[in-house]
């Protein structure tokens, strides 16, 4: 199954969502604002606050499900320093808005950074029947 995610440049909005669900396909909502120097996650906590703030907002306009998960993204390589010092922190931010990002309908995966994609979006690896889907 391939898994379509949308960043906050490529807004999904209601009557779209409607159509793609009406269609067959599944949707989940996965949050990610820039890459490399540009990344949501480098100012750390204040930016995950800001970030999960506008992740919920398109989540909802979007006709996503209070129960369901916002997958945040973290859309590059960062070292075990960054990790420490600013994706933990930014990750942080994020629960302190939304609740645990740790969801547990969370079973979606992307392992292969820019290595494989359909259509321009990158390909996730679905783990469980379950993943965070709308429906």
């Amino acid at each position: 199954m391939i898994v379509a995610s949308l960043s906050r440049r490529d807004l999904l909005r209601l009557p779209e969502a409607r159509e793609l669900y009406r269609a067959g396909l599944k949707i989940v909502s996965c949050y990610q604002f820039g890459k490399g120097e540009t990344a949501d996650w480098l100012p750390g906590a204040s930016a995950g606050v800001e970030h999960a703030k506008r992740g919920w907002q398109l989540h909802t306009a979007a006709g996503g499900p209070i129960g369901a998960p916002v997958y945040a993204s973290i859309d590059d390589d960062p070292s075990y320093a960054q990790y420490r010092a600013q994706v933990a922190p930014y990750l942080r931010g994020w629960e302190s808005v939304i609740g645990r990002v740790a969801h547990p309908a969370a079973h979606l995966h992307q392992v292969e950074i820019d290595a494989r994609s359909v259509g321009g979006v990158d390909v996730n690896h679905v783990l469980k029947p379950q993943f965070g889907q709308w429906d």
